[in-house]
C-alpha cells in the first residue's frame, strides 16, 4: 500500500525516526473508524445505537488488534466508513457538498488495502440507484457524478498503464490472492508459486469453494468474526465461548430485522448486501482471514446490535414513557460484559 510509504515517511520527517513515530499517522487514521461509524448509524440508521456501535467497532478486538501496529489493514477501515458516510449522505441527505470529500476518498482507494476496491460499492449503491429511479436526484448530480467518474478513469488508465487489461487483471485479483484467474493473472502476484491446480476456474466449484465456506462457517460459529483477531490463535473457552454464539444468533436475527424494516427503509438492505459482500468474494481466495474480513466488521456488529434489540424494543413498547429506557440497560451490560 503505497500509502502506507508516504505516511510513515512523512511521520520520520515531522518527528524523528522512532518505532512509536512510525505508527502515529496510521493509528491516528484508524482511530477516525468508530467515530465514523458511530455518525453513519445516527443520521441514517437508529440514533439511539450510535453510540454503542461506535463504541463497540472500537473495542473490538480486530480494530485493536490491527489498529496498534500501524499496519496498512486498520486505516483501510476509516477509509471505507468514510465513503459510506459521504455517499449515504449523497444518496439521503442529498448533499451535493459531499461529492467532493466522496471523490477524493475514491481516489484513494488503489492505495489501501486490496479488500477496499470491492467493498467501496456499498457507498455507492445508493448513489446507483438513485440515478436509476430518481429523476429529481439525478438532474442537480450528474455534474459531480460526471466529475468522480472522469477522476477515477484518468486514474485507472495511469494505474494500468493506458488501460491494460493483463494490468488491470492483476489489480482486479490482488496480485494473486484472488483466483478468479489466468497465468498471467498470477504471474507476478507473491504467492503465484503457490498456485495449485484446484485454484484453477476448473477446481473452485468443486474443491476450493466448498472448502472457503466450511473456513466460514468456523469464523463465525467459532468466534473468530467477534474475538481472535489473529486466525492461528487458539479458539477462546470459558464465559466468551456461549457469547460468541450468541453473538451470531443477534446477527441472524438482525438480517431478518432488516429484511422486515426494509419495507419503509430500503437502505436496511444495504447491511445484509455489506455483510454478504464482505465474504462472498473470499470464496475464491487464499482463504478466510480476521485481514480480509475486517471491512464488513461494521455491518456484523450492526446486525448483531439490531438483533439484540428486537426483544428489547418489544418490552420497550409496553412499557410507561419514563420506563422505556430500561429494557436498554440490558444491552449496555452485555456491552460490559464483552
Amino acid at each position: 500500500a503505497p500509502l502506507w510509504i508516504i505516511l510513515i515517511k512523512s511521520s520520520y520527517f515531522l518527528f524523528g525516526q522512532t518505532l512509536f513515530v512510525c505508527r502515529l499517522l496510521l493509528v491516528n487514521i484508524s482511530a477516525f473508524a468508530p467515530v465514523l461509524f458511530a455518525e453513519i448509524v445516527r443520521r441514517f440508521f437508529r440514533p439511539d445505537l450510535a453510540f454503542v456501535s461506535g463504541f463497540l467497532l472500537g473495542a473490538s478486538q480486530h480494530t485493536m488488534g490491527f489498529g496498534r501496529t500501524g499496519g496498512y489493514i486498520a486505516p483501510t477501515l476509516s477509509l471505507l466508513l468514510a465513503i459510506v458516510l459521504f455517499g449515504f449522505s449523497v444518496a439521503f441527505e442529498r448533499r451535493r457538498r459531499s461529492w467532493l470529500p466522496l471523490a477524493l476518498c475514491l481516489f484513494w482507494v488503489p492505495f489501501f488495502y486490496a479488500t477496499v476496491r470491492y467493498l467501496c460499492v456499498i457507498g455507492l449503491i445508493p448513489i446507483a440507484w438513485k440515478f436509476l429511479f430518481d429523476r429529481e436526484f439525478r438532474k442537480p448530480n450528474l455534474i459531480p457524478a460526471a466529475a468522480t467518474l472522469a477522476l477515477l478513469v484518468s486514474l485507472g488508465l495511469a494505474l494500468t498503464k493506458g488501460g491494460k487489461i493483463d494490468e488491470a487483471l492483476v489489480f482486479i485479483s490482488a496480485r494473486g490472492e484472488q483466483f478468479l484467474i489466468t497465468d498471467k493473472t498470477v504471474g507476478e502476484g507473491f504467492e503465484a508459486e503457490s498456485i495449485q491446480p484446484q485454484h484453477r476456474l476448473s477446481g473452485m466449484l468443486t474443491q476450493m469453494i466448498p472448502e472457503r465456506l466450511e473456513q466460514l462457517e468456523q469464523f463465525y460459529w467459532g468466534g473468530r468474526r467477534f474475538f481472535n483477531h489473529r486466525y492461528f490463535v487458539k479458539e477462546r473457552q470459558g464465559l466468551l465461548q456461549p457469547i460468541q454464539k450468541l453473538l451470531v444468533v443477534c446477527m441472524a436475527i438482525g438480517a431478518l430485522s432488516c429484511l422486515a424494516k426494509a419495507r419503509s427503509k430500503q437502505r436496511y438492505l444495504i447491511l445484509i448486501a455489506w455483510w454478504a459482500l464482505a465474504w462472498l468474494p473470499l470464496l475464491v481466495t487464499t482463504g478466510i482471514t480476521p485481514n480480509r474480513m475486517l471491512l464488513g466488521l461494521p455491518a456484523d456488529l450492526l446486525l448483531a446490535i439490531l438483533g439484540a434489540c428486537v426483544p428489547l424494543d418489544f418490552v420497550s413498547q409496553r412499557l410507561p414513557q419514563r420506563f422505556k429506557w430500561a429494557p436498554y440497560a440490558i444491552l449496555w451490560a452485555g456491552v460490559a460484559i464483552i
